[in-house]
C-alpha cells in the first residue's frame, strides 16, 4: 500500500520526466477550453435564458445529440486512430530518399483520399438532416411528447437544431485529423484559438438571444457560428497540409484554399439538386398542411399525408444518390484499397 502513495524518488531523481514536462502546458490548456466548450452552454443558458428556454434547449439538446453520440463519435474516434498511423508512418519510412519522398507522397493521397470521402459523406448526412428534418420535426416532437411540447417551441427548436447537425460532423472529422497529423505548436494554436471562438460563440449568443430576442433558436444559431469558425479554420490548416498531393488551384488566401478544399468533398451537383428540390417541397408540404395546427386541432390525417410527400422525396434523392454517386464513390474506395495494398506489398 505504501508503494502506492507519493512519495521523494529515489536516488535523486526528477519529480516528473524532462520529456513530458514540455506537454504540461498543451495538456493544460487544451483541458481548460474542453471544459470551457463542454460547459459554456450551460453558463449562457444561466445568464441570459428563461427557465423555459432552459426546458426547451435541454430537451432538444438531448434529442437532437443522439445522432453525433450513436454515428458521428465512433467515426471520429477512427478518423483519429488512421490518421495518427498515417502520420506516424510518413516519420518512420524507411529506404533511399527518392523512396522516402514518394511513400510519402502515397501516404499524403491515401489519407486526402480517404478525408474526402469521410467529409462527402458527413454533407450526405447533413443535406439529410437540413433537408427533411427541418420539415419534420414537428411531426416528431408531436408523436414523441404530444401537441403541447410541439406547440411549446421545441418543434421549431429541434428544425434548427437539424441544420446545426452538419456542423457538427463536418467538424467532429476535420478537428479528429488535426489532432493526429498536427504537431505541438499547432495543437496549442488549436487550443488558443478554440478560445478565442468561444468568446465569438458567447457574443453571437448574446446577439442572438438578449438583443434580437430569439431564445433557444438564438443558443442553437450560436453554437453554428462557432462551429463554422472551428470548421474554417480546419479546413485551411487541411488544405495546406496536402497541398503536395491535392489539385493545383492554391491561392494566396489561406481561406479560399480552406473552402476549395470542402468542395471537393460536395456531392454530384445533380444531387444537391435533387436535395434542395426536396427541401422545396418537403417545406411546401408542411405549410400547406400543418400551417392550420397551431392553434386547432390536430389531424394525424394530415401528417401522414405530410410523411408521403417526404417518402416519396427521400426516395427520389437515394435514387438520384445511387445513380450519380456509386461509381464516383466505389472508385475512391477502389483506389484507396489498391494504394494500401501497394503500401503493404
Amino acid at each position: 500500500m505504501a508503494q502506492l502513495l507519493p512519495r521523494r524518488p529515489r536516488g535523486g531523481a526528477d519529480w516528473c520526466h524532462p520529456e513530458l514536462v514540455p506537454l504540461l502546458v498543451p495538456l493544460s490548456v487544451q483541458s481548460a477550453v474542453k471544459y470551457l466548450l463542454a460547459e459554456g452552454d450551460k453558463w449562457l443558458l444561466t445568464g441570459f435564458a428563461s427557465l423555459q428556454h432552459m426546458g426547451v434547449y435541454g430537451l432538444v439538446s438531448n434529442l437532437g445529440s443522439l445522432v453525433p453520440r450513436i454515428v458521428f463519435l465512433p467515426i471520429e474516434e477512427a478518423t483519429k486512430t488512421i490518421f495518427s498511423k498515417l502520420a506516424l508512418a510518413q516519420k518512420q519510412k524507411s529506404g533511399g530518399e527518392r523512396d522516402r519522398n514518394k511513400d510519402k507522397e502515397n501516404s499524403l493521397a491515401d489519407g486526402l483520399t480517404l478525408l474526402l470521402v469521410l467529409l462527402k459523406l458527413m454533407n450526405l448526412v447533413g443535406l439529410v438532416f437540413i433537408c427533411f428534418g427541418t420539415s419534420y420535426a414537428y411531426t416528431l416532437v408531436l408523436l414523441l411528447y404530444g401537441a403541447d411540447k410541439a406547440r411549446q417551441g421545441v418543434g421549431a427548436a429541434l428544425a434548427v437544431y437539424c441544420a446545426y447537425i452538419p456542423f457538427l460532423g463536418v467538424n467532429g472529422v476535420c478537428e479528429a485529423v488535426v489532432h493526429a497529423i498536427g504537431d505541438d505548436h499547432e495543437l496549442m494554436r488549436l487550443n488558443k484559438l478554440l478560445g478565442v471562438f468561444f468568446a465569438i460563440y458567447a457574443v453571437s449568443a448574446l446577439v442572438f438571444m438578449q438583443v434580437l430576442d430569439w431564445g433557444t433558436l438564438g443558443l442553437i444559431l450560436a453554437n453554428c457560428v462557432n462551429m463554422g469558425c472551428r470548421i474554417l479554420y480546419c479546413l485551411t490548416f487541411l488544405a495546406s497540409y496536402f497541398r503536395r498531393v491535392a489539385p493545383k488551384t492554391q491561392t494566396s488566401n489561406r481561406f479560399v484554399n480552406g473552402l476549395a478544399f470542402w468542395r471537393q468533398s460536395l456531392p454530384e451537383r445533380l444531387v444537391v439538386i435533387a436535395f434542395l428540390a426536396s427541401l422545396a417541397l418537403t417545406a411546401i408540404s408542411q405549410r400547406v398542411l400543418l400551417s392550420s395546427e397551431t392553434e386547432g386541432q390536430i389531424s394525424y390525417l394530415r401528417h401522414a399525408l405530410h410523411i408521403a410527400v417526404g417518402a416519396i422525396c427521400f426516395g427520389g434523392t437515394v435514387l438520384t444518390l445511387y445513380i450519380k454517386e456509386r461509381h464516383l464513390l466505389g472508385a475512391q474506395l477502389a483506389a484507396l484499397r489498391g494504394q494500401s495494398k501497394s503500401h503493404e506489398d
